[in-house]
């Protein structure tokens, strides 16, 4: 079909209110440059002053979400402070991590402004004073009955008792001499192995075998007659002191809650630094252990300031990117750094703006300056390609700047507003963190839009006084202004090649896993990746809230039967229950009776002398290689562990498994409170405040089975745990519901943002066809961008998501220009050479800007940079290559053969002479 020009009075209004601001803007140019100038100082001093940046991914949720009020109940519940940060300790034996955890824990108690709820190891002295009342009622019963027979011998035979207690530690302590003078005999012998016989050598390896194996004999101490007195024993030893450790003991952990001080937008940072200064200092001072840190706080805190840095690297490198492409489009410094400096007062602006309207930045709107060099800077390239252009052609300075307003202003305004449009349709989502990006965003491009006609015009009259533009150059000589023509080849090859890629798009996932967007190497992941390994599931657990003990132990027992969940912590189900009458009198004989018995305890032995002697036999042993013995020192290694983790009572009775006696530590029980019920002040404070709330709330911690960051074990494991408690919270739920919510609330903005686009289109140009002509760029972008991501297998992740907004506002930018330069036309459809020049550079330097992301190793960000640079990439070949192919067909007269080569170079003057006027 033929076309006129598609008069574009339909547009003059636009035209001339933009042509009316920027003869105000030039009225007194200087001025106006200096008052831009002194307000971006003062914007970027206000932003610097009062924009915040939250770390916390709980900031991005709408404190309306029904999720997001079942987790504030808990953190207002339990004083704002959910999350540990976690230290943990490994080590070659329990010993060396008991040891490092006892230098750190202390010294974390005394920074009370950093840390609080400190918990590295439980002292529950307390309870063991009431432990008779942890044992069962068969423990009871035998205890009882041996109690009876001393107390009865102590009665028949006054003396016998204590003449008993004497020989019984006589006898310990003699076994357990003479079994150090064995090993000290055996380690002498060791010493000077290389001087032995071979005969005597052959001897001291089998005496030394048949110790190791009588020592390490599994099951040997539990073999003897007071094995169940010495278990008992042991019960109530371990009720004294409690550290935390993994099942094979190869890690231990400390547990700290961050001091977030109200309205601290930082969240935990300082309390974080803090203790990667006292870990870095203890790990020093422990060489036989390794210290990690991490701990959703930690992760939280990592990926933030990762984001930081590299935002700030990825904008510095973008910034110089984009100046670079300018450079070489415009082939001179004045225009290029024109446009830097409209971009830099446009983000002082936006900062400024952001600081207003929202007041802080999150973890999702920290990467809108990125954006802006991306987005901001395509209104000044395009206005300054096209007043280049026509200075070049011969128009005054005055003129030109004008006419650029006049001409492509309506353009840069639609794509303008067309672009903001698709971010503040965001602010229509329930998610919080994408609603304050759309906004920050969007008032950006409009600010930069307006800076586009008060600041580069009076700016360009100022310093282009002097300017003398060279003549129009040859079309072999210089790309930036030709005119281009295309055919149905061109078109068509773009449609099968966007047909091969597209076909993809259907395979593409959406990855959950919030760990796959942080950088690979941190520590903190390393460590949490450490600690899942080792403990057999995952570090994240779900919450459960009770109203009594009666209803958090049912809760246990229920969450306990579900195929999804390894273990359940509470506090509840550490309580004894009330004792029975009977059950009373028994443990009140008993306290009685070792009340009155432990006057005659003798002094218990000290197997510290035959420890000692073991290590330096075991080092023996593990420097002698060659002689058969690897397994001899395993073994013995292995006893030492056990030796070394059990309390006294366990390690006589190990050292000297044919005696028998009471354990001293039932001495402890020999007092009034054994029978007294066990209360929640019998626990310490640091431990009680995690599980039971001020008002009297029971939480329970919910473990999976299964690491939950990625979704499906998360699906399964949230819905399972609902079937129980339709309330339950936790980071896992909180993670589950946010990713879900980011997933739907950016197809909700990306929804939205087509309709607000498409009604500016339709204001703009009036016709359907051209409504989606102009959006074909950001389709096939989309497309294109959703088809490679499904042939390489690259999901999409919540950081890269807001590519739907990005690519709809840069597709739509380029399709305006297009359509804008088509109505000017008459004839046949050619692109004209300062648009071309203009989409170019305002593509190049968006990809350009985007791609600057992919420099970063937080693999969130890498993957934002890599799909918006396809994306830009896709829409750019739209513009360029589809859309005037298109154009150029439907605009030829009906009554002539659709021909033309692939692609021709058409000069300035030889087009000027082919076309008819206007």
């Amino acid at each position: 079909m033929a076309h006129d020009g598609h008069d574009a009075s339909r547009t003059s209004w636009i035209a001339e209110a933009i042509e009316k601001l920027t003869r105000a803007a030039c009225w007194r140019p200087g001025l106006t440059v200096w008052l831009v100038f002194i307000s971006a100082a003062v914007c970027g001093l206000f932003a610097w002053k009062t924009l915040g940046v939250k770390t916390s991914r709980n900031d991005l949720i709408d404190p309306r979400a029904v999720y997001q009020q079942r987790w504030n109940r808990y953190a207002d519940a339990f004083d704002d402070v959910t999350e540990d940060l976690v230290v943990v300790v490994e080590g070659r034996n329990r010993a060396a991590i008991i040891r490092a955890i006892d230098d750190l824990g202390p010294r974390l108690e005394r920074e009370s402004e950093y840390f609080r709820n400190v918990l590295y190891r439980i002292d529950l002295s307390r309870l063991a004073e009431k432990g008779l009342q942890f044992l069962s009622d068969d423990e009871l019963r035998q205890l009882s009955i041996r109690l009876r027979r001393a107390r009865v011998l102590s009665t028949m035979m006054p003396g016998a008792a204590q003449l008993r207690q004497r020989e019984l530690a006589e006898s310990q302590e003699a076994a357990i001499s003479g079994l150090a003078d064995q090993v000290e005999q055996l380690l002498g012998a060791w010493r000077n192995w290389s001087r032995l016989p071979a005969d005597q050598q052959s001897q001291l390896t089998e005496q030394t075998r048949m110790l190791v194996h009588q020592l390490a004999q599994p099951g040997a101490e539990e073999s003897s007659p007071t094995a169940a007195s010495a278990d008992r024993a042991a019960t109530i030893e371990e009720l004294k002191v409690r550290y935390l450790f993994n099942d094979d003991e190869s890690m231990g952990f400390i547990q700290a809650q961050p001091v977030v001080e109200p309205g601290q937008l930082q969240g935990a940072t300082r309390s974080v630094e803090r203790m990667r200064r006292l870990v870095s200092a203890i790990q020093k001072r422990h060489p036989d252990t390794r210290l990690g840190l991490t701990g959703v706080p930690v992760l939280e805190h990592d990926e933030m300031k990762q984001s930081q840095a590299e935002m700030a690297e990825a904008s510095v490198l973008s910034f110089v990117g984009v100046s670079v492409v300018l450079f070489a489009g415009f082939r001179r410094l004045r225009h290029p750094l024109l446009g830097m400096l409209m971009l830099l007062v446009g983000t002082a602006w936006s900062f400024a703006a952001a600081s207003v309207a929202v007041g802080h930045l999150n973890i999702l709107s920290i990467a809108f300056a990125a954006m802006l060099f991306g987005l901001g800077n395509d209104f000044a390239i395009v206005y300054l390609s096209h007043y280049a252009s026509q200075r070049e052609r011969g128009m005054g300075l005055y003129e030109a700047v004008i006419d650029a307003s006049r001409s492509v202003g309506p353009g840069i305004t639609t794509a303008a507003f067309t672009a903001a449009a698709a971010f503040f349709a965001a602010v229509l989502t329930d998610f919080a963190g994408i609603a304050e990006l759309g906004l920050i965003a969007g008032w950006g491009i409009l600010l930069c839009n307006l800076l586009t006609f008060i600041f580069i015009p009076p700016a360009l009259v100022v310093w282009d006084q002097s300017w003398r533009p060279p003549p129009p150059q040859t079309p072999e000589s210089r790309f930036a202004a030709p005119r281009l023509a295309f055919g149905g080849v061109t078109l068509a090859a773009f449609v099968v090649l966007l047909a091969v890629i597209g076909q993809h798009a259907v395979d593409v996932r959406y990855d959950t896993n919030l760990l796959n967007m942080q950088a690979e190497g941190t520590e903190s992941l390393k460590v949490q990746q450490r600690i899942e390994e080792h403990a057999e599931g995952s570090l994240l657990y779900a919450v459960s809230l009770a109203d009594s003990p009666e209803e958090a132990l049912e809760l246990k027992r229920r969450f306990e039967e579900l195929p999804t969940v390894q273990r359940v912590e509470d506090l509840a189900s550490m309580l004894p229950p009330p004792p029975s009458p009977r059950r009373t009198e028994v443990i009140s004989f008993i306290s009685n009776s070792l009340a009155a018995l432990s006057q005659m305890q003798s002094e218990t032995p000290d197997p510290s002398r035959i420890g000692e002697s073991l290590d330096q036999l075991l080092a023996e042993l593990e420097a002698s290689t060659g002689i058969g013995l690897d397994d001899t020192a395993l073994a013995l290694d292995d006893f030492l562990d056990r030796l070394s983790a059990a309390p006294l009572a366990r390690q006589i009775q190990m050292l000297t498994p044919s005696a028998s006696a009471i354990p001293p530590e039932f001495a402890t029980l020999a007092n009034g409170k054994a029978d007294e019920p066990v209360t929640l002040d019998d626990f310490p404070e640091a431990f009680t405040s995690r599980f039971v709330s001020r008002d009297n709330q029971w939480l329970l911690k919910v473990y999976p089975k299964e690491a939950v960051w990625d979704g499906q074990p998360l699906k399964q494991f949230v819905e399972d745990l609902r079937t129980v408690d339709p309330e339950v919270t936790g980071t896992p739920l909180q993670n589950y519901e946010a990713s879900n919510s980011i997933w739907n609330s950016y197809l909700e903005a990306g929804g939205y943002a087509l309709i607000a686009v498409i009604i500016l289109l339709w204001w703009d140009f009036r016709t359907l066809h051209e409504v989606l002509l102009a959006l074909s760029p950001a389709a096939c972008g989309l497309l294109a961008t959703l088809g490679v991501l499904g042939w390489f297998d690259l999901p999409l992740n919540p950081a890269n998501m807001i590519m739907l907004p990005l690519l709809l506002g840069l597709g739509v930018d380029g399709g305006v220009h297009v359509l804008h330069d088509y109505r000017a036309q008459t004839g046949r459809y050619r692109i004209s050479g300062s648009t071309a020049r203009g989409i170019i550079l305002a593509a190049a330097t968006s990809i350009v800007g985007f791609g600057s992301l992919m420099v970063a190793s937080h693999r969130g960000l890498f993957s934002l940079g890599f799909v918006l640079a396809v994306g830009v990439t896709a829409a750019l070949a739209t513009s360029l290559l589809a859309l005037p192919s298109l154009l150029g067909i439907l605009s030829a007269a009906e009554s002539q053969a659709v021909t033309s080569p692939a692609l021709r170079v058409v000069s300035d003057e030889e087009d000027d002479a082919e076309r008819p006027a206007a």
